[in-house]
């Protein structure tokens, strides 16, 4: 796997491309897909690929890119986006993702988007409308 230099000899691994990754990082990366709206712990996932739940920690990392939470918040934003496109109201839509609450999404949704889930319906409502044309 091909290494890149950074600070003072210490090397990197270029992240696979999704899809690409070890069988191990595919099933873990898979079920959280597939179970994104429950509580997937490290230690879960861990044993889900039989690897310890650091060693699948810093594989998870090196083969994907991003640390096994971080993937997982990603799964559920893009989730909740999607509920919201279907018109489920920003509660129902949090539930639906796997957040405990309204303001739990939100505040992750504002963090991932710059944007509340509120502000993203209101400007997927004016998109369909034709008043605007694209959502920064």
């Amino acid at each position: 796997m091909p290494h890149r230099k950074i600070n003072e000899g210490a090397t990197a691994t270029k992240p696979r491309s999704v899809g690409r990754e070890r069988p191990a990082i595919r099933k873990a990366r898979e079920y959280m897909e597939a179970n994104f709206n429950q509580d997937l712990s490290l230690s879960k996932l861990a044993d889900l690929v039989s690897l310890s739940p650091y060693h699948f920690a810093r594989a998870f990392q090196r083969e994907i890119g991003l640390p096994p939470h971080a993937y997982l918040e990603g799964v559920r934003i893009r989730k909740a986006r999607e509920f919201l496109d279907q018109g489920e109201t920003v509660v129902s839509a949090a539930l639906s993702a796997g957040y405990s609450d309204q303001s739990h999404l939100t505040h992750r949704f504002k963090r991932f988007l710059g944007i509340t889930p509120g502000q993203y319906v209101q400007e997927s409502k004016l998109r369909q409308d034709g008043r605007i044309a694209t959502l920064t």
